[in-house]
């Protein structure tokens, strides 16, 4: 390996930072030495939350859209397949947002899946709050899309959150991600997302290929592109005009 990294500068783009090696060096000192990048980008970037990149429909306006005059209500969208380790927790963050108003869609498209005793639970716990969806018949052969479109019908709220249902959220979740929104100009905000604790060594290593792979491939993206110009499907905020304005989403 060292051989090929004879007279190669290697780079890694974390946001504005560029971190750069000389060569040649051996794999082993190269290894730790992206390590340690990955870390401080983590460190950076993530702070054990939710990292943030916004999809601007034109040149960003000079206003700060971190501070929205006031707090409109939201809508999110969930589609649940089965029952993930965690779920429970899990979904239940979604419910207990330090957030004024907002409601919580989960949409199921089997009637007999397994995780619908568990949603009903919160729809209990919750009743002004959660509402559940089950029994949707598919449209087209993505489940999950398709029962995205169903709640996207259901959703009450101008301002949607499309999250999937294995992530776990802070109480700040929903203010965080929309507040960028404020700004007319931003049509979209998605976010990275980590993995705490992996319990299996499956879980390790794709924790390890986000550290290595997918975080800094989204963060080179943003960088060679002037901006994000993709979304991250865990979690996408947006508004249903821009859905309406950008196509049909009936």
């Amino acid at each position: 390996m060292s051989t090929l990294l004879e007279g190669v500068s290697v780079l890694l783009i974390v946001g504005s930072t560029v971190f750069t090696w000389p060569v040649p060096v051996s794999p082993g000192d190269f290894f730790i030495q992206v390590t340690l990048a990955v870390s401080v980008m983590i460190r950076n970037h993530q702070k054990c939350r939710l990292s943030q990149s916004v999809i601007r429909n034109t040149n960003p306006a000079s206003v700060n859209p971190f501070q929205p005059p006031c707090l409109p209500a939201v809508s999110i969208l969930v589609p649940v397949c089965g029952v993930d380790a965690g779920a429970w927790e899990n979904w239940s963050s979604l419910c207990t947002q330090y957030y004024p108003s907002y409601e919580v869609l989960f949409g199921v498209t089997d009637p007999d899946d397994p995780c619908i005793p568990m949603v009903k639970k919160l729809v209990t716990a919750f009743p002004d709050r959660v509402r559940l969806y089950s029994g949707l018949k598919p449209r087209g052969i993505n489940y999950k899309d398709s029962n995205l479109s169903y709640l996207l019908e259901k959703a009450q709220h101008e301002v949607i959150i499309f999250a999937d249902s294995d992530i776990r959220v802070h109480t700040d979740y929903i203010q965080t991600v929309t507040a960028p929104l404020a700004d007319r100009q931003v049509g979209l905000v998605t976010c990275a997302f980590i993995g705490y604790n992996p319990k299996a060594l499956g879980a390790a290593i794709a924790s390890t290929g986000r550290c290595f792979d997918f975080i800094p491939s989204l963060l080179i993206a943003r960088v060679l592109d002037g901006g994000l110009r993709c979304a991250v499907g865990a979690t996408i905020a947006t508004r249903k005009s821009t859905l309406t304005n950008f196509g049909d989403c009936t």
